[in-house]
């Protein structure tokens, strides 16, 4: 999920952090971390999504019984 957040909400320098993750608190309390795809305008665009989402995956495994 990406989200638009006015650029108010953060600290100077935030530009400086594009393609870094920021981690933060939302008016809930509840934490978070985000990547920071973009900064336009007075907005930062946040990308919450997982780093992993969308990548392929592969597995190795060992089969130790089949029933």
């Amino acid at each position: 999920a990406y989200q638009k957040v006015p650029i108010k909400h953060f600290a100077d320098g935030i530009t400086d952090n594009i393609g870094k993750f920021v981690h933060g608190e939302n008016d809930k309390g509840q934490r978070f971390s985000a990547l920071v795809e973009s900064v336009e305008n007075d907005e930062v665009l946040l990308n919450f999504n997982h780093p992993m989402a969308g990548k392929n995956l592969n597995f190795e495994i060992e089969l130790i019984s089949a029933q």
